[in-house]
């Protein structure tokens, strides 16, 4: 299993020669009618790849809190363009846009696509063996004239906690900038592993260190200690949620609701319930549905099974049966 990637990094310093919204339009435009002219242009697969590009800089916005600019979202559509390319084309064969100067453009046959002026684009190849649980690493940074800042190679086990740390207090150390995508996957090993002590470390660690958890992480943690029936701690992380303005989803919901329905709390069960249909405009699964509604009947709240049934039906979610 192996992915293969290209991505543009934004340089921490201000680069007075990095183009223009405007002047970087007008050389998207030019590049869009030079790639036209040598034949290999496909205007559907263009349209998916901005859409992709701009579907992705929605997610990272609401759910990481980044913005990215309106240069590095066409270039990831520009970059996503020519790997469906290759794709579905025989590389020789795929002509890319590059620039000597700034008046010059010209076709070239490299399979390597520069990134602009001002900014550095990483290279990173990574493959996972299935039947060792061993993955492999590596990544390379060039400018936009193809001169190599540095490259790497990292070999780790699936499930090694201790290589995860390890690879955080080295990014640490070479003051890397750590944010909540390098702590999710720690996370996520660490839930695997079913360590609820290692949790509450590396989410202190993280508080320290000052990262913004996003709705991945709130549901990991939520998860694991819903798994140890540790309500008041998975209540206190969606209060958290709250707080800090975290969009819950369906996932948080329907952890929260199992975990709350489990312990016989009815009342917590129902109210995450309402709150997911009308404050969230969620749509619930049927066993959360079903769940909460045996809850309802245990507890002998008659005229609250009647209320949830009634706004369940009215969206359409379910039909009352005759």
């Amino acid at each position: 299993m192996r992915a293969k990637y290209g991505k543009f990094l934004k340089p921490v310093s201000d680069d007075t020669s990095r183009p223009s919204n405007s002047s970087f339009m007008f050389s998207s435009i030019s590049k869009a009618k030079e790639i036209v002219a040598t034949g290999f242009f496909n205007p559907s697969m263009l349209f998916c790849a901005i859409l992709d590009a701009i579907w992705q800089a929605r997610n990272k916005k609401r759910f990481q809190g980044a913005m990215p600019s309106q240069q590095s979202v066409l270039y990831q559509a520009y970059s996503s363009y020519q790997d469906w390319n290759r794709a579905f084309f025989e590389e020789d064969d795929i002509p890319y846009i590059m620039e000597d100067d700034d008046t010059n453009p010209t076709t070239s046959y490299l399979s390597w696509i520069k990134p602009p002026p001002g900014w550095v684009k990483l290279n990173f190849d990574a493959s996972f063996n299935r039947e060792s649980s061993h993955a492999c690493l590596a990544v390379v940074g060039r400018n936009s004239e193809g001169f190599s800042f540095g490259r790497n190679e990292s070999h780790c086990r699936d499930d090694n906690l201790e290589e995860a740390a390890k690879v955080l207090n080295q990014m640490v150390k070479k003051g890397c900038s750590v944010n909540t995508s390098t702590f999710n996957p720690i996370f996520r090993c660490i839930m695997k592993l079913k360590d609820v002590n290692a949790a509450h470390r590396m989410y202190t660690k993280m508080k320290e260190m000052k990262c913004t958890l996003n709705t991945v992480t709130y549901n990991v943690l939520i998860k694991m200690f819903a798994e140890f029936k540790s309500a008041d701690m998975a209540f206190k992380l969606k209060q958290e949620m709250d707080e800090n303005e975290v969009e819950p989803n369906v996932n948080t919901y329907r952890v929260l609701i199992s975990l709350f329905c489990r312990i016989g709390h009815w009342v917590r069960a129902h109210k995450f319930l309402i709150e997911m249909l009308e404050e969230k405009c969620l749509r619930p699964t049927l066993p959360m549905y079903e769940s909460v509604l045996l809850h309802l009947r245990k507890a002998k709240q008659i005229k609250k099974h009647e209320e949830l049934v009634e706004k369940i039906v009215d969206r359409g979610f379910v039909t009352r049966p005759l």
